[in-house]
């Protein structure tokens, strides 16, 4: 997933971490990362679900789509989009 964005994204207590980014030393597998900003992202999530009421919050850190560069990270987003609200509490 590619990072661009100014801020990291920390889970609560309450919500369910589905994805986060690695420790420093295996952050980057291609392009560059500033030591400073491994540093800062490093274990932060990505990808976090949360109930709200009857139904679920699912937040993305950045924009999962940003010019169709990933495929994979596209399909998270279709799955949340399509499949999150056949997971309601009751």
């Amino acid at each position: 997933m590619l990072f661009r964005e100014g801020d990291a994204l920390v889970a609560g207590e309450a919500s369910h971490l589905v994805g986060q980014f690695e420790v420093p030393s295996r952050l980057a597998l291609s392009g560059l990362v500033w030591p400073e900003a491994a540093a800062y992202i490093a274990r932060t999530a990505w990808l976090i679900r949360e109930s709200a009421g009857r139904g679920q919050t699912i937040l993305f850190c950045t924009d999962p789509v940003f010019r169709g560069y990933s495929l994979g990270t596209e399909r998270l987003l279709l799955n949340s989009v399509l499949l999150g609200p056949a997971f309601r509490r009751t």
